[in-house]
């Protein structure tokens, strides 16, 4: 079970899922410089991050997102061969973990209105009927948006990250008039290994010429969005969060092997920084679903949601001990 308390100032949230976004690109001593620089600190906003972002494994898209929603690895439910080219396309596949809670479950429940906006097809890896499973009322992908954009604006996996944020502003203050609260996912697609997708705005800053320069230009678009969201102050009852879906995968020859392998986070807020207090300087793909209720101000009890413990706030001792880690890496033999 997962309890969660609605209180009376909670936040909104927007959560950006940026392809592949390893800590290690602001590895200075590798890549030169600092290839995060625009999300890694970003002004007039409190910036929480978590020394250490660890993974336990599931290095594709729809697991990372089963994870980080719901606090469990997906394991064999009939899509074994979800990673396969033959059979990714699956439709609406009916429902998908019906009796797990995730967070899109928790939020509708409290009244919040949930939006997932992704550029890739939304029913590759059955990841529309996830989300449509899981409390979200409205669910954006490549076909919506062959409807809205040019096919110039597409690379062969979905629409660029550009106009991907461009139709997130429309969205966010349409949402913002009609709606109490909200939550919006947003997946990002042009940083996707091997080579990632130039997109107009890449190629106008020179920043498309290869990979590295791609990540470079990613921050940057997520710099704007962020930008934007301050200009127009949703952060006045918004909190904002910028990860990764997963490491990066298949980087053997890439620079990034070279890091400590972790992955990228950023929690943004108006509030002071002693309001959201960490309990450790590191959580997991399995802690985001009660850190990122806690960080909107929903009362978790215990800090506890499927196998993950908020990363804000007290956390009893007799806890700690089930809480992935390092040094607590036995616990993926558990889950498995």
């Amino acid at each position: 079970d997962v309890i969660a308390k609605k209180k009376y100032n909670n936040k909104n949230l927007i959560l950006i899922y940026v392809e592949s976004l390893e800590k290690g690109y602001t590895d200075e001593n590798i890549f030169s410089k600092n290839l995060l620089e625009k999300v890694e600190n970003i002004y007039n906003l409190t910036n929480i991050s978590f020394e250490k972002y660890l993974s336990q494994g599931n290095e594709y898209t729809f697991l990372g997102l089963v994870s980080t929603m719901c606090g469990f690895f997906p394991g064999p439910i009939g899509l074994s061969n979800v990673n396969t080219d033959s059979n990714r396309n699956m439709g609406f596949y009916g429902e998908v973990f019906p009796k797990a809670t995730c967070i899109g479950d928790v939020l509708k429940k409290n009244g919040y209105h949930n939006v997932y906006i992704g550029g890739a097809d939304k029913n590759f890896t059955a990841k529309n009927s996830f989300l449509e499973t899981h409390g979200f009322n409205e669910v954006y992908g490549k076909n919506d948006f062959k409807k809205l954009y040019d096919k110039k604006y597409f690379s062969k996996w979905g629409l660029n990250d550009d106009k991907l944020f461009e139709f997130a502003k429309k969205k966010l203050l349409k949402l913002r008039l009609e709606k109490e609260n909200f939550f919006v996912s947003i997946l990002t697609l042009d940083t996707h290994y091997p080579d990632g997708h130039s997109n107009e705005y890449c190629k106008k800053i020179n920043l498309d010429e290869n990979y590295y320069n791609k990540i470079e230009c990613a921050s940057i678009l997520v710099r704007n969005f962020i930008d934007f969201l301050n200009e127009k102050d949703f952060f006045k009852d918004t909190n904002v969060v910028i990860i990764a879906d997963h490491l990066s995968w298949g980087l053997n020859a890439d620079k990034i092997v070279g890091t400590e392998r972790t992955m990228f986070n950023n929690f943004l807020t108006i509030d002071e920084k002693k309001k959201y207090v960490k309990n450790r300087n590191y959580i997991d793909k399995f802690s985001l679903f009660p850190t990122l209720l806690s960080f909107i101000n929903f009362e978790v009890q215990d800090g506890h949601a499927g196998f993950g413990f908020s990363g804000f706030g007290k956390l009893k001792n007799e806890f700690k001990k089930n809480i992935f880690s390092e040094e607590n890496d036995h616990l993926i033999r558990k889950y498995n």
